[in-house]
């Protein structure tokens, strides 16, 4: 997405503004500070369970805070004076976590359920939401041949088990927050990140980190197969985490996506057995 395309409704963030980024130490959650910085605002990044010294990322001079989210005392903390807030924690990885893990990823509803809250009581302007692929019908997922789905196709709803319905859920609880309270919700439906100070091993790395790493490790052994999870037919779109937080920005700056779920990504369509292709003569 061009700067251009921000049109007349794209408002920049105002100085010594607090803000408030949850899930600071991760993939994406860290990306932010670059804007920010540039706006000259003041950042107060949160993650919900990794120590600092786990941190992807760390920017001097702004506050780092080590907190569960999922408890609302903490989010009331983290909370305090802030006016933009973005929800990027969850508790998630690739397909092998999401199916194993079900109830941790149900869990993560307790961060956005308890975030907002905390963030409406002091009066903050604006909230975003991470959303995912995940949370459409899972029946017009399962076609390789699958067009990319536009934000009507979430109805009727059948989201992934787990992590797909606590997107819903938390999609849900944003729209009515604006609809009552009036507080600035912004959701996005991100496709499938990558990128560096990302998570490569362990489960809750993402596919293209996951297939990089099994090509890596197959090339060191002098073996010419990799496991991948399906057939490698099916067909995903992929992301890099730069991209991701500028569409972030102009998202959660554009009056006109109020309350309104929108997909962030490149709606270029990718099987599985096309990537590992890719990372392979890379």
């Amino acid at each position: 997405m061009e700067q251009s395309s921000l049109g007349k409704d794209h408002k920049e963030p105002g100085r010594n503004r607090l803000i408030v980024v949850a899930g600071a130490g991760g993939l994406i959650g860290g990306g932010p500070y670059a804007i920010f910085q540039g706006a000259q605002v003041h950042a107060h990044p949160s993650d919900r369970r990794k120590p600092l010294f786990e941190w992807y990322q760390r920017v001097p001079g702004v506050d780092s805070l080590c907190l569960d989210l999922s408890e609302q005392q903490n989010c009331v903390r983290a909370c305090e004076g802030a006016r933009e807030l973005y929800k990027l924690a969850a508790d998630m990885g690739r397909m092998g976590f999401i199916e194993r893990f079900r109830i941790e990823c149900l869990r993560s509803v307790l961060i956005n359920t308890n975030l907002i809250e905390a963030a409406n009581r002091p009066g903050a302007e604006r909230y975003f939401c991470s959303s995912s692929s995940c949370a459409y019908n899972t029946d017009l997922q399962k076609d390789p041949n699958v067009c990319s789905l536009k934000e009507s196709d979430a109805y009727p709803a059948m989201a992934e088990r787990g992590h797909g319905w606590e997107k819903r859920f938390s999609e849900l609880v944003c729209q009515e927050y604006w609809a009552e309270r009036g507080m600035k919700t912004f959701i996005a439906r991100f496709d499938n990140v990558y990128g560096p100070f990302g998570t490569w091993d362990g489960g809750q790395e993402k596919a293209p980190a996951a297939i990089a790493r099994k090509v890596i490790e197959a090339k060191d052994k002098g073996c010419n197969q990799i496991i991948i999870w399906g057939d490698g037919t099916a067909t995903r779109s992929f992301m890099d985490n730069g991209s991701c937080v500028k569409g972030i920005d102009m998202i959660m700056h554009c009056d006109d996506l109020i309350d309104l779920p929108i997909n962030l990504g490149s709606g270029e369509l990718v099987s599985i057995n096309e990537l590992a292709r890719i990372i392979h003569v890379s």
